[in-house]
């Protein structure tokens, strides 16, 4: 009963980033673990000569459950990118707490409406993570598991790669190519990363400086930046915390679109 959803997540990835797997070479371990309420309880990467997913299922759920979690699109999105190291936590959980929603988005699993509305429901809880409040992104990654401080660390990454993907559009990029661009040099397993290198890698291969200018400023913050204005610049109205994307412009509208949509469009331009 666990196939099918794990191939429907692996197509989801696939189609909806750029185009295929990150490594041809990945492999699933499913974990039974029962006693816990959820479908999917907790799911990690595993890195190495080869990569893969560990994920811990409650194989008494039914199907619809595992079709709807979010999980495997969280940890596939880590694969995209080498391991930044515990110190960059927030570049990695960034990333992967990005594209769980954009991704589910784009393969119709959410309506583009609902994925920006969880990303907002995500930097309001990074946002109300103000205990460590003296500490900067950059010292609080490291103590993220000693300090519980998760939603701030998680979130606040989840900003930093929106801010960049809407920059990269706005001079007719992507995250998504750059990313692309990151799988044909920097996938192999070899090499120590951080995230100062890969966003310096990553602005060589979109030409420009996105990444590591919103790097440098992000990891600067006491908190989560203004994520509200963000929504606004970008034409997402916010209304009694309800995010509405009727109004919302062209490159937030693209985000939430699926990958072969955008290549299309792209080539007929």
């Amino acid at each position: 009963t666990l196939a099918r959803p794990r191939r429907q997540r692996q197509m989801c990835i696939r189609d909806s980033v750029y185009g295929s797997l990150p490594r041809d070479d990945i492999y699933l371990t499913l974990v039974a673990h029962p006693s816990n309420r959820e479908a999917v309880p907790w799911a990690h990467v595993e890195r190495g000569q080869r990569s893969g997913v560990r994920f811990f299922v409650n194989s008494e759920k039914p199907l619809a459950e595992f079709i709807d979690d979010w999980t495997a699109y969280h940890e596939f999105s880590h694969l995209l990118i080498p391991y930044p190291g515990e110190p960059d936590l927030w570049f990695s959980e960034g990333l992967a707490s990005y594209y769980q929603n954009v991704v589910r988005a784009r393969s119709g699993k959410l309506s583009a409406q609902q994925a920006w509305q969880k990303l907002y429901r995500g930097f309001e809880r990074g946002a109300a993570d103000t205990r460590m409040s003296h500490l900067s992104l950059a010292e609080l990654s490291p103590r993220m598991r000693e300090t519980a401080s998760f939603m701030r660390v998680y979130w606040s990454g989840a900003y930093y790669f929106l801010v960049v993907d809407l920059a990269l559009r706005r001079r007719g990029q992507s995250l998504d190519r750059a990313l692309a661009g990151l799988k044909e040099c920097c996938l192999d397993g070899r090499g120590s990363w951080n995230a100062a290198t890969l966003a310096e890698r990553l602005d060589q291969i979109a030409g420009g400086n996105e990444f590591t200018r919103e790097y440098t400023r992000i990891v600067r913050q006491n908190a989560m930046p203004d994520f509200e204005e963000l929504f606004r610049e970008n034409g997402l109205v916010i209304q009694d915390g309800v995010v509405s994307d009727h109004d919302a412009l062209p490159i937030a509208n693209a985000i939430m679109k699926p990958q072969n949509a955008l290549e299309r469009n792209t080539a007929a331009r």
